[in-house]
């Protein structure tokens, strides 16, 4: 599982808060896709962070 520091950074990175990453609720997100999405560098940027979580999350749940 991923620490709160990490949560917090990958919100941060996001544009939305923790409260999303946990219970996926709409809130910031649907806010900043458009500009994200405008901004191909931000994509990308979006993009390794997603692989980031997924394999931090993998990594965890493999461990235990």
């Amino acid at each position: 599982m991923p620490s709160i520091s990490s949560l917090a950074k990958f919100a941060e990175e996001l544009g939305v808060n923790i409260d999303y990453l946990v219970t996926g609720k709409e809130g910031t997100v649907t806010e900043i896709i458009p500009a994200i999405k405008a901004d191909k560098i931000s994509v990308l940027k979006l993009r390794m962070l997603l692989v980031r979580i997924v394999k931090t999350l993998y990594e965890a749940k493999t461990a235990h």
